[in-house]
């Protein structure tokens, strides 16, 4: 096992690789927000609204992305459930700009009931991946135990997992 910290070039070529992935990422969310708003449309979303779709799914992406980032040290099973989530999404995207380009014709029918339910799966896949985030924070301050708190880094959700702090003492001096 490596201990000795990461040198200064190798943290700046993570730095890069990182701003990388996040430049992809937004190009591809740019690329693809037409043919997801006019999937959107053609479920009949209203046309001034249509546009919240395909942000709302980049949304999302996003919050998988970081997902998966944050749940890297994370039970095999979470990082797996993260992992399934982005992958989905991607390939959902995907199948979505290839529908475009070859002019596949959706059924009005059918992308209706996908316009329909697609905000509410997404808060439910958003909710989903934010309580996994929670519960390995938790996870976390579990097995770092009471006598690391003072020393613990401030952690990404601001709970304090079940603990209430002391009564105030409403004496007069």
């Amino acid at each position: 096992m490596d201990v000795n910290p990461p040198s200064t070039l190798r943290r700046l070529g993570i730095a890069l690789a990182g701003l990388s992935v996040a430049a992809l990422t937004g190009a591809a969310c740019a690329l693809s927000f037409d043919d997801l708003r006019a999937l959107a449309i053609t479920g009949e979303a209203r046309q001034d609204l249509a546009f919240l779709y395909p942000a709302a799914f980049d949304a999302l992406l996003v919050v998988a992305l970081l997902g998966v980032l944050l749940l890297r040290q994370a039970r095999l099973l979470v990082r797996l459930q993260a992992a399934f989530v982005l992958i989905l999404l991607i390939a959902a995207a995907a199948a979505v700009d290839v529908a475009s380009a070859v002019r596949f014709a959706f059924d009005v029918r059918q992308a209706a009931i996908g316009v329909a339910v697609a905000p509410w799966l997404m808060v439910a896949v958003a909710l989903w991946l934010w309580l996994l985030l929670i519960k390995h924070v938790q996870a976390g301050r579990v097995a770092r135990g009471a006598d690391d708190e003072a020393t613990a880094e401030r952690d990404i959700v601001p709970f304090d997992g079940g603990q209430t702090p002391p009564p105030l003492d409403t004496r007069s001096p």
